[in-house]
């Protein structure tokens, strides 16, 4: 211990410093910033092999001092090492006074590894072994939460403490005349014509090839619909099924937009000029797109399996992820009906206001410090 009468807690810094904008990426850009920032807390940074060049970019997005992650030297100790995501390396972990904890996303890759590349599958396996009792575990859903404990009954549950996500800040309504109308530009989207949003990395998970086979069985029920489909996100792996869907398509395909990458600060203006937004992934440890959807007002069509009821709720329509044909239904209801898309579009505001970046932060600090006081006292 460091003797402070704050726990020094240092942030292992490998999701951010590989720089890919994943969904893991994001969980902690919102929240490494913050834990940085708490008054209850004396945050620093670890910095694995390899990722020297990232750290000056990360020190200026969050100042602060760095732990020597071997426990000794001018950069001092920790109290406390937070891992967002792959085991930390064992000298990280030597001195057993040093409390540990871990952000666990997810379980897909254990009962779906053909979802993933081998070597992602295994990557994952191998944080899960890793874990040990003595750990605080931080699980971002409750999905999540029965799913390893489910996996690994030896732990603790009262050790596993669920931490819901949240919308950034920046998600929030835009109108076209603000946003819309540049980003259509900058996406290949045609002007003034309405679209339906699905927003992930494509690969096989993400279910694409199924939202695109009830788009087209919408199209082929209503054929005057000038509704398009715009799938937005990198390409991913295992894409066959999104391939032969979109050749199967062949009258339909050029109502089919596929954005590659997004950046950031067009997201909220894509979401916010979608007629809706729909999610069909076949299992999420959370699912932050349908929320954010939400954020921006926008309806929200989703599966129906997994974490994902947990984050919408009412507040949108849960659907059969497989069901192509209910799909289309759904997206014909929402078409339809004006009236429908407005009571979603308030029950999604309202939804979407009950998750915030701050009480995650809240709950992280308020465990690990609990933990850390009641070690002190042993």
């Amino acid at each position: 211990m460091t003797g402070s009468s704050k726990p020094r807690l240092a942030l292992d810094t490998y999701v951010l410093a590989q720089g890919i904008k994943t969904g893991v990426y994001r969980v902690c850009d919102e929240l490494f910033p913050r834990l940085m920032k708490s008054p209850r807390i004396n945050g620093c940074l670890y910095f694995r092999d390899g990722t020297a060049q990232h750290e000056l970019t990360l020190r200026q997005k969050m100042p602060g001092p760095l732990c020597n992650a071997a426990g000794e030297g001018p950069g001092g100790g920790a109290d406390i090492v937070l891992s967002p995501f792959g085991v930390a390396p064992p000298e990280w972990l030597a001195d057993r006074r040093v409390l540990r904890a871990h952000i666990i996303y997810d379980l897909i890759a254990i009962h779906h590894p053909e979802y993933f590349t081998e070597a992602g599958a295994a990557e994952v396996k191998r944080i899960m072994d890793s874990l040990e009792r003595d750990m605080i575990v931080f699980a971002i859903s409750e999905c999540t939460k029965r799913d390893l404990l489910a996996y690994r009954p030896d732990l603790e549950p009262d050790r596993i403490v669920v931490i819901p996500l949240a919308a950034g800040d920046g998600f929030r309504p835009e109108s076209e005349e603000r946003a819309g109308i540049s980003v259509r530009e900058k996406y290949g989207i045609p002007a003034n014509v309405p679209y339906l949003l699905s927003l992930a990395t494509l690969e096989v998970r993400k279910n694409m090839d199924v939202m695109v086979r009830a788009f087209a069985l919408h199209l082929e029920s209503d054929p005057d619909s000038n509704l398009h489909l715009v799938l937005a996100g990198m390409s991913g792996w295992k894409l066959d099924g999104l391939r032969s869907a979109l050749a199967s398509v062949r009258r339909w395909r050029h109502r089919i937009i596929l954005t590659g990458f997004v950046e950031d600060q067009d997201l909220s203006a894509l979401y916010s000029q979608s007629l809706a937004f729909c999610y069909l992934s076949r299992y999420e440890g959370f699912g932050l797109p349908p929320l954010e959807a939400m954020a921006c007002g926008v309806p929200v069509i989703c599966a129906d399996n997994s974490s994902l009821p947990e984050v919408v709720g009412n507040a949108g329509m849960l659907v059969d992820a497989n069901d192509a044909s209910g799909v289309a239904a759904a997206i014909e209801q929402l078409k339809s009906s004006p009236s429908l898309r407005q009571d979603l579009s308030r029950s999604g505001l309202l939804r979407a206001q009950a998750f915030s970046w701050e009480r995650c932060t809240d709950l992280i600090i308020d465990t690990l410090v609990l933990e850390f006081e009641r070690r002190a006292s042993v």
